[in-house]
């Protein structure tokens, strides 16, 4: 259990001055071994409370006027794991988690109340394997997604979301002694998706390295 402020400038309407933002997080969790103690996992369940969020009622039109938003309120379970699948050969690291963001409390607007908070998901998650054919040579390609992003406009009612995706990324590396090389490339697929509702993604880049240590 963890409690917080943050300061926050600036008046209302009124004039009055903002008070801090103030947050709570409550979390607990489980941790596992697996497989003769190669594989371990981590299953958490967490809620992050935060009160005085300040944000612009309308940014579009009026983005000089800030409001208190009252009470935000996230919820979710994550499940981590990384270790051995096959000794020496075959590595596995992820993470899974389930969540739900919700504004609960806004005096100002409370037609807000209920919706989910900008650019967030339900569910994201990464999965990656490692091989390791031999004892210089070694390989990983993995998943990386989110499902759909919520996003609303000066009223702040749903009006679109950004779809989810799914992004592969690959890397091979060699080790000799000091030296290692790899070649990595990013967005595998070159699919076409955004990061935010503000940023897209990369498409697919290449990515060589070489380092040597004295």
């Amino acid at each position: 259990f963890t409690r917080g402020f943050v300061p926050q400038d600036g008046v209302d309407r009124s004039g009055k001055a903002f008070d801090p933002q103030k947050s709570k997080q409550y979390e607990t969790g489980v941790k596992s071994s697996w497989l003769d103690n190669r594989l371990d996992t981590t299953l958490s369940v967490y809620q992050i409370e935060r009160f005085n969020i300040r944000y612009r009622p309308d940014a579009q039109n009026d983005p000089y006027t800030w409001a208190v938003g009252g009470k935000h309120r996230s919820r979710g379970v994550e499940l981590s794991a990384i270790g051995q699948i096959i000794p020496k050969k075959l590595y596995l690291r992820g993470s899974l988690g389930v969540m739900q963001a919700k504004v609960v409390e806004d005096k100002e607007n409370p037609n807000r109340v209920g919706i989910h908070l900008e650019n967030t998901s339900n569910i994201t998650g990464n999965l990656f394997f490692r091989y390791t054919p031999t004892e210089n040579l070694y390989g990983e390609i993995g998943v990386t997604g989110t499902g759909k992003r919520y996003g609303y406009n000066s009223s702040q009612k749903a009006t679109t979301t950004l779809p989810g995706f799914a992004r592969t990324d690959a890397m091979l590396g060699w080790n000799r002694k000091n030296l290692n090389l790899t070649f990595a490339v990013g967005n595998l697929f070159n699919q076409k998706y955004w990061r935010s509702d503000a940023m897209p993604g990369a498409p697919r880049t290449y990515t060589a390295r070489v380092n040597y240590s004295f």
